[in-house]
């Protein structure tokens, strides 16, 4: 998710880092017999190449223990069926459940991801712990992630898996376009869907009817929210504030990136101008719009920052305009 969008060091862990061997884990159910889980996820000791100190290390491991642990499909299942229990048991939704018993100190407001996130806010979301709905893309899952850290929550403990979300938000593991949270948890590309490292394959599997934790509670609510995504998705667009909402730099900062781009046709230095474009934009990424709508009888206070330009603003002839892509949406 990084674009222009916790389990002590474990011994095994670390070697089965460094060699690419299966490790078996402790099965903590206790039904079911140790299983091997086999690495396929990004290496992050080959990643990670020279990362030296002591510390760096138990955290490459710890951050290890997630990758391996979203691979073993008895121990996902194990989180997934309690998720579901709760769910049903305490006739809560998803989203209540995933607030109230993934997160130590459930936030007052509900932060939704409705585009590529610019890194410097997204890292800064993990830095301060913020949990976060997913509108970006349909088979990625709205609440893939809220899942994810359920899972490493009901295995590692809550302190540890606190920590590791805060972690994965250190800038000291950018790595080009991507950060520990692309690696651990937003893995793209990977053909086996058995690995929940990557949050379309966890979607896939909890809204597939031909597994039993799809028959569930859990899974009917999934398979519901994946359905009305694009609806909700472009029901945040109709609210993004207008052009006279914004403040003074989002302003000036939308004037300048104009200016620039109707340099850029006849520039002869391209890459230099689209340099300064990003420039202007990443300096205001973080400015903060509130703005207060009622649709349907329901008002809603919402907080939008992130700002990008709009898709439409690559083309020559249109306007560019700069869009948020998170809303923080008030209790």
């Amino acid at each position: 998710m990084l674009a222009l969008q916790r389990f002590g060091g474990n011994r095994a862990v670390a070697e089965a880092l460094h060699r690419r061997r299966p490790v078996a884990p402790v099965d903590v159910a206790g039904d079911r017999p140790p299983s091997a889980v086999l690495q396929r996820y990004p290496d992050l000791a080959e990643v990670y190449r020279g990362t030296d100190t002591p510390e760096e290390r138990t955290w490459l491991a710890r951050f290890g223990a997630v990758q391996q642990l979203l691979c073993d499909r008895g121990k996902v299942d194990h989180a997934l069926r309690s998720l579901a229990t709760i769910m049903d048991g305490k006739g809560l939704t998803l989203a209540a459940a995933l607030r109230f018993f993934a997160w130590p100190d459930p936030p007052p407001a509900t932060w939704v991801l409705v585009d590529f996130v610019p890194a410097s806010v997204f890292l800064d979301l993990l830095r301060r712990r913020v949990p976060f709905t997913d509108l970006v893309g349909l088979r990625h899952g709205v609440e893939s992630h809220g899942i994810q850290w359920f899972i490493v929550r009901f295995h590692l403990g809550v302190q540890e898996a606190d920590a590791l979300y805060a972690e994965a938000g250190n800038p000291r593991w950018v790595r080009g376009a991507k950060s520990m949270w692309d690696y651990v948890v937003d893995v793209t590309g990977l053909v086996d869907t058995s690995d929940f490292t990557q949050p379309d394959n966890l979607e896939a599997y909890l809204i597939d009817r031909g597994n039993p934790i799809a028959r569930t509670g859990l899974g009917k609510e999934l398979r519901a929210i994946h359905a009305a995504q694009p609806a909700r998705k472009t029901d945040l667009a109709r609210r993004y504030p207008p052009e006279g909402a914004l403040t003074d730099r989002l302003r000036q900062a939308i004037a300048a990136h104009r200016a620039l781009a109707a340099q850029r046709p006849n520039a002869e230095d391209r890459p230099a101008i689209d340099l300064e474009m990003m420039e202007v934009t990443e300096a205001i990424a973080t400015e903060e719009v509130t703005t207060t709508t009622t649709v349907d009888g329901v008002t809603q206070t919402i907080t939008w920052t992130g700002w990008i330009p709009t898709a439409s603003s690559q083309r020559k002839d249109a306007p560019t305009y700069l869009t948020p892509t998170v809303a923080k949406i008030a209790a």
